[in-house]
């Protein structure tokens, strides 16, 4: 939202990617989730301000989840760059974060699917070593 003028939310799912070689979802950034959450604060902070129904809070909060997963899945993708021990930290970070606890903690998570909802349980129960595995099989 950077050089944005505006948003506004439509009905249908729609789709537009443009590929960006610099972009967060195609290089390594050790800042990933810090900048993750910092556009998710950022974002709930206009929503709210602007009010925003319930419908569009929940798309903001999946999207948040899309990030964290794209966070984890990171860390796996550079084992060779980091110890073991430091991709579990990392990863451990993550779920101990209090802004992911508590948006995992008010997300109602039953009408997920199942992979989303055991992604979700595994972050909430900081089952890291879980997370781990999961992050590759997805």
């Amino acid at each position: 939202m950077q050089y944005a003028n505006g948003a506004c939310t439509i009905d249908k799912a729609g789709y537009n990617y443009r590929v960006n070689l610099g972009s967060l979802s195609t290089s390594y950034r050790k800042d990933r989730f810090e900048a993750s959450k910092y556009f998710y604060i950022e974002m709930h902070k206009k929503l709210m301000d602007l009010g925003y129904d319930n419908d569009t809070e929940l798309r903001l909060k999946r999207m948040f989840f899309i990030y964290i997963k794209m966070c984890i899945k990171q860390e796996n993708g550079h084992l060779k760059d980091m110890s073991f021990k430091t991709y579990l930290s990392n990863i451990g970070k993550i779920c101990r974060d209090e802004t992911v606890c508590d948006v995992i903690g008010h997300y109602p998570t039953n009408f997920l699917e199942f992979k989303q909802r055991l992604f979700l349980t595994l972050i909430d129960k900081k089952m890291v070593l879980c997370l781990f595995l999961f992050s590759f099989l997805e």
